[in-house]
């Protein structure tokens, strides 16, 4: 079973979990107030984790209070966050107001959840890093350092999408028969620019929003294209980036610190896919010169059980950069 965006089911209310522990170094949390694909049984979430609290110390205690966790038995080596299809960014200009009214205002009230256009809960780094030594979570578009604790947040990839069902179908093939695979939703009004693009391009295998390919077929499809287009959506992060990897693909994505980081384990092209142009093809054919006969090593990384290799491995690639 590959990495996944949720947490366990709890045996008492059948529904996920807001935290868990995987292992005796991992705390792990979800971090999610809709419902959908991943947080489908987040009523836990609306009462525990909420706009109010944000993630904090103090929200999580709450979390652990109302679903029978003990929070001092939670590891404090490590805490991985998974935040639905949001982002954590700083908002530089509440900082700036903030510092003009009073000086020493506490820098944690300017970190949140949410996207590039709506404040969604606070995120508290003090509390956080207070408890937790490392802090890994999911679309980290811009690098964050908590200016208190002198300590950066890291990413975690989100992994394929949790059909546990369909991971069979992820496989490798060294037979590419096709160049590059485009079949994307229109979740964000920036892909449908992008789509009205790339159907008029003969070199790409496309498939309009209306006509999507089932799961099974698309990452069949995905086996046999070299390269992949992997838009941002509502976050930085996306299933078929990982979906792509798996079914040895390179993902054309957008670049991010987090796949500025993840590019250095598993390689990506990057470019700003709502500019699209005619660099693309540039860029893969120096690609394919590059690395002839590519294939994907350290997918190992992307399975449940070895997220503790993987977050030593993002910590030490962000470190060193």
């Amino acid at each position: 079973m590959y990495i996944e965006q949720h947490c366990k089911i709890n045996e008492e209310n059948k529904v996920h979990s807001p935290i868990d522990i995987v292992d005796d170094t991992i705390t792990r949390c979800f971090f999610g107030l809709r419902g959908g694909h991943v947080s489908g049984d987040s009523d836990v979430f609306r009462t525990c984790l909420t706009r109010v609290l944000g993630l904090s110390l103090k929200g999580l205690k709450n979390a652990c209070k109302l679903n029978n966790i003990c929070f001092n038995d939670l590891p404090r080596e490590n805490l991985i966050v998974f935040c639905d299809d949001f982002s954590a960014y700083f908002d530089m200009r509440g900082y700036r107001r903030a510092s003009k009214s009073r000086r020493g205002t506490r820098l944690e009230n300017h970190y949140w959840f949410g996207t590039d256009f709506d404040r969604w809960a606070p995120l508290d780094l003090d509390s956080l890093f207070s408890h937790f030594d490392n802090i890994f979570v999911a679309n980290l578009k811009s690098p964050i350092v908590s200016p208190f604790a002198g300590k950066q947040l890291y990413p975690i990839p989100i992994g394929p999408f949790p059909d546990t069902n369909s991971h069979t179908n992820l496989v490798p093939s060294e037979n590419k028969y096709h160049l590059v695979l485009s079949s994307f939703d229109i979740t964000h009004y920036n892909r449908e620019d992008l789509n009205n693009v790339i159907q008029h391009l003969d070199y790409v295998t496309h498939f309009p929003p209306n006509s999507l390919p089932s799961r099974t077929d698309f990452y069949a499809m995905l086996s046999e294209h070299r390269f992949s287009i992997c838009p941002e959506g509502n976050a930085c992060d996306t299933f078929r980036t990982w979906e792509s990897i798996l079914c040895n693909c390179v993902p054309i994505v957008q670049p991010s610190f987090c796949m500025d980081i993840f590019s250095k384990i598993w390689p990506m092209i990057k470019m700003d896919l709502y500019k699209f142009d005619e660099k693309l093809p540039v860029k893969m054919c120096k690609f394919l010169m590059n690395n002839p006969g590519f294939q994907y090593a350290d997918t190992e990384l992307l399975k449940q059980e070895n997220i503790s290799a993987l977050i030593k491995r993002i910590k030490y690639e962000c470190d060193r950069t």
